[in-house]
């Protein structure tokens, strides 16, 4: 419990750098650490890096007036973009971890994007919670990786990649695989 509370807190103390400000935990179940980001939508982004910043530039607000969709999608990849590196920020500390107690404890995450149903429950012990398909589905992603990667959907993908024009992340897919309640969806794997 001691080491667990500790691997807790460092991923907690994650949340304190300012490049991380529009992560939200939501709560931890055993050993599964539950994050969102975009619940807020009026919260501030941390500005974009200079890289992101020529990238976002060059498709100009030309394109967008011809794709209205264009500004909205470049947001939501904002966002996932925060959560992924998020992510390997907790891997580097899970690391960190083991390499001082001789451990080898790994990473699973799962990553979709979608609406949720977000609310306080309770009344003598509140607790806020989300809900719905997509928090569904991102716990499936990540009990069906394998240890150690970022499995995400394919829609992530596809958001993710149309703005990774300079290649910052990569992607490998992993194919068709039975989704529990879901069927068989083409999910990947986010390389970095």
């Amino acid at each position: 419990m001691r080491l667990l509370n500790e691997i807790i807190c460092d991923f907690d103390s994650i949340l304190d750098d300012e490049r991380f400000k529009a992560v939200d935990k939501i709560k931890t179940i055993g050993s599964t650490y539950m994050a969102a980001i975009g619940l807020y939508p009026n919260q501030e982004l941390p500005p974009l890096s200079p890289e992101s910043s020529r990238q976002a530039s060059s498709t100009g607000p030309t394109n967008e007036n011809c794709d209205p969709d264009l500004s909205v999608r470049r947001e939501v990849a904002r966002y996932l973009l925060i959560l992924v590196r998020f992510t390997i920020e907790m891997k580097a500390r899970l690391q960190d971890i083991n390499e001082h107690s001789y451990n080898y404890f790994k990473l699973r995450v799962g990553i979709n994007v979608g609406p949720v149903t977000a609310g306080v429950i309770g009344a003598s012990k509140p607790l806020y919670d989300i809900w719905g398909n997509t928090v569904n589905v991102a716990s499936r992603m990540e009990s069906t990786a394998e240890a150690n990667k970022i499995q995400i959907t394919e829609e992530v993908y596809q958001i993710l990649n149309e703005f990774n024009q300079n290649q910052e992340l990569k992607f490998t897919c992993r194919g068709s695989i039975n989704v529990k309640g879901k069927g068989f969806m083409t999910t990947y794997y986010l390389d970095y």
